[in-house]
């Protein structure tokens, strides 16, 4: 298993923990894809990476980006 910037012990521990697995080929390749425990996880990981943003908070972003492209 091989993949541009990731290593296959790498590779072997996402198929290991199911967080991927075989998806359709694309000529001699099989494509690896997320699974939903994969999806899962990348989701947790995403929510705890992003700060929490608040309705007025949010609002307030959406303003001032507003004036700026005036």
């Amino acid at each position: 298993m091989t993949s541009p910037g990731i290593g296959s012990i790498a590779l072997w521990a996402l198929v290991r923990d199911h967080l991927i697995q075989n998806g359709p080929l694309n000529d001699d390749r099989c494509v690896m894809m997320l699974t939903m425990k994969g999806y899962g996880e990348l989701d947790l990981i995403l929510r705890e990476a992003l700060p929490v943003v608040d309705d007025r908070s949010a609002t307030a972003i959406v303003a001032v980006k507003s004036r700026a492209s005036r």
